[in-house]
């Protein structure tokens, strides 16, 4: 790539910037090892010599680490208060367990998401329809959007790799 498109050209245009780092799971261990650096000497060098200042950056990273896990826990009579503990509990045991700790012990919080539930995604496909719907109709268009299809985004959203979505 063009250094123009490196991080470090980035922050020098940019100094107070947010940089994501999804899904850092996925990142080969010298890649930690480079973000480690910088959250240390708060700076970071490019091959170019280059050196960007990372006082004012935040950094957010995304992970999948302990969703399977936290999706086997079995829930009783008595559990639901407690439930989401253990998902937690069970999701930052597998972060531990993956990422070096010397890494984790340079974040200043680690926070656990919880699923979005059914209703949750209704009323997302419902905004997002209604969002398509009003573009249209400035367009000159004229869609009306059932409550089946809004369940049937719904359901999309809930599909699981044993169920077939299938259309009637």
């Amino acid at each position: 790539t063009e250094p123009e498109a490196w991080l470090t050209t980035k922050i020098v245009n940019r100094p107070r910037s947010v940089v994501l780092l999804d899904e850092i799971e996925k990142a080969h261990p010298r890649v930690w090892n480079v973000f480690l650096q910088a959250f240390d000497a708060g700076r970071l060098s490019d091959s170019r010599g280059v050196v960007a200042d990372l006082s004012e950056v935040v950094f957010v990273m995304t992970s999948n680490l302990g969703v399977r896990e936290a999706n086997k826990v079995q829930l009783g009579f008595g559990a639901a208060a407690s439930a989401t503990q253990v998902v937690e509990d069970r999701i930052r045991s597998v972060v531990a367990d993956t990422l070096p700790p010397e890494f984790i012990g340079r974040l200043d919080e680690i926070v656990v998401f919880q699923s979005l539930n059914r209703d949750s995604i209704r009323d997302i496909a419902r905004q997002e329809v209604g969002a398509v719907v009003d573009r249209l109709r400035e367009s000159g268009w004229d869609l009306t959007v059932t409550d089946e299809v809004i369940e049937f985004l719904t359901d999309a959203g809930f599909l699981r790799s044993d169920r077939d979505l299938s259309f009637a």
